[in-house]
């Protein structure tokens, strides 16, 4: 994952990558934005209230079970 940089009330889209043979299925661990969790796709508009700086982690999980975790950084600024 990239180092974001976002501006409030501007839309952020991002698509969290990943390939295997088998179903994906996406998830993350902040209440900052949800990522859908059949296409890995992060949309939001940050408000003025959600400035500052966020650690997340992004999982991607197959049918199989397994997984694969990485850790994420935005800051969110005017």
């Amino acid at each position: 994952l990239p180092y974001f940089i976002v501006h409030a009330g501007e839309v952020f889209n991002y698509t969290v990558y990943a390939i295997s043979e088998q179903p994906l299925f996406f998830y993350d661990n902040t209440n900052l934005f949800e990522t859908d969790y059949k296409t890995g796709q992060i949309l939001f508009t940050p408000a003025a209230a959600d400035i500052g700086e966020y650690s997340f982690t992004i999982t991607v999980v197959d049918d199989l079970g397994n997984y694969k975790e990485e850790e994420g950084y935005m800051v969110v600024t005017q």
